[in-house]
């Protein structure tokens, strides 16, 4: 029994994370970014940030409007106030540029 609580418990905590990732790659989109470098960031973010800086740069990305650029973009997205998404995402900026 307690071995079925446990599988239960990871898989839950798999699947906030990919719903964290959809919605971060989904805003990304939104926010300006195309297709392939919405996806590229996205899973550069899940890589490189833990599940609660995911929930918090998904939230924070919720009051950001469209940009007229990709640039126009990760310059609003670098207004995060937590320091471990903001290198995060300069670093996945750099990684996805092309």
């Amino acid at each position: 029994m307690k071995k079925l609580l446990l599988i239960g418990t990871v898989m839950m905590l798999a699947s906030c994370a990919t719903v964290t990732t959809k919605s971060i790659e989904s805003s990304l989109r939104d926010l300006g970014l195309d297709a392939k470098r919405a996806d590229c960031v996205g899973g550069e973010l899940t890589d490189r940030l833990d599940n609660d800086d995911l929930l918090d740069l998904a939230k924070f990305m919720r009051g950001l409007s469209r940009a007229d650029s990709p640039n126009a973009a990760f310059q609003q997205l670098r207004k995060t106030d937590n320091p471990r998404a903001l290198l995060a995402i300069t670093a996945a900026g750099a990684s996805c540029l092309f």
